[in-house]
């Protein structure tokens, strides 16, 4: 089975996060984004559970109920693995996972899966990376602390 893990601001620095304060003591997939959290989003949009989430190295250990452990550098995913912005909450229309490796939203890579086992501080340097066949993923990006105000009434 495939799994799901959210990556953060991948460079983890609170001084160059655009969506700090919100993101200065909890992962944004644990920020709720209309009437769901962006991990429950995503998970309800691509159907495969969330494993993990690659945040700030100051939230390891962030635990709430339902939540997603912070995965440390060291954590090793395997093949398969989609890694999914947080910095988009998707339209909650269930996407076909196919044969795409790549999703994109408005032209940028959004999530994409992994074609070999990679570490956890390989992400964190590179970020996500474009694979051969794409697909649309809908929703809303989140830039700023006001874009969860902002797109409030068309996430709802």
């Amino acid at each position: 089975m495939t799994g799901l893990v959210l990556l953060d601001h991948p460079r983890g620095d609170a001084a160059a996060d655009p969506l700090a304060p919100i993101t200065t003591a909890r992962p944004l997939a644990e920020v709720r984004a209309g009437a769901r959290l962006i991990r429950e989003r995503w998970v309800s949009v691509l159907g495969v559970p969330c494993t993990g989430v690659i945040a700030a190295q100051r939230l390891t250990g962030f635990s709430e109920p339902g939540s997603a452990p912070v995965l440390t550098d060291d954590d090793v995913l395997d093949a398969g693995t989609i890694i999914a912005s947080t910095q988009l909450a998707p339209v909650l229309t269930p996407v076909e996972l196919g044969t795409n490796d790549t999703w994109t939203h408005d032209g940028a890579v959004i999530a994409a899966r992994l074609s070999r086992r990679t570490s956890v501080g390989e992400l964190r340097s590179r970020g996500i990376v474009a694979g051969e066949r794409s697909g649309p993923i809908d929703g809303w990006r989140m830039v700023h602390p006001w874009d969860l105000i902002g797109h409030l009434p068309a996430m709802l």
